[in-house]
């Protein structure tokens, strides 16, 4: 995929860049991400930061005993992230895997986007669900792009890559890119 295939203002959706998300087995996406965003700026493209919210009572708590990602330091981006803010449209997500909720939401709406491009963590649950809801939300429209490189997961290499496999199997092995093809 080359950049010139991409529509004109298509979005940059940066799922859960948060200190409670980037350990050792996913800062290493850091450099492709910053890299994506860079090329977003420069294009006065939209950018959007997701935010994930574990609240107390959730189903990462009541069903699976997860009760992390709830305050400060855990749900702050991460600075390499943080200095986009600014530019970017901030999404809050509380309880959901999926960033397509809020301001997003209201965007696609409003937009006439033909792709969203989509990296961050975790790809095995809130990048692949952010994915699978563009590709079922378009009537004949919105392709969602994975930038492979710029995807992780916390929990190692091994879910990332079972992540890009049910991707690659639910959105289509074309939508899933690197981040050199996308640029």
């Amino acid at each position: 995929m080359m950049n010139a295939t991409l529509s004109r203002s298509s979005p940059l959706v940066v799922v859960d860049m948060q200190k409670g998300f980037l350990n050792s087995k996913s800062e290493h996406i850091l450099p492709a991400v910053t890299t994506l965003m860079d090329a977003w700026w420069n294009r006065s493209w939209p950018i959007f930061l997701t935010q994930f919210y574990n609240l107390p009572g959730s189903k990462w708590e009541t069903l699976i005993g997860w009760q992390r990602l709830r305050h400060s330091p855990e749900t702050d981006l991460h600075e390499a992230i943080k200095k986009y803010s600014e530019y970017a449209t901030i999404v809050r997500k509380e309880n959901l895997y999926t960033s397509i909720t809020g301001d997003l939401q209201e965007a696609i709406k409003r937009e006439d986007w033909q792709e969203v491009v989509l990296c961050g963590v975790a790809t095995e649950s809130c990048v692949l669900a952010t994915a699978v809801d563009l590709f079922e939300l378009a009537k004949g429209g919105i392709r969602p792009i994975v930038v492979r490189d710029a995807c992780a997961s916390h929990a190692g290499a091994s879910v990332h890559e079972a992540g890009i496999l049910v991707l690659e199997r639910f959105i289509g092995r074309d939508q899933v890119v690197l981040t050199d093809e996308l640029l």
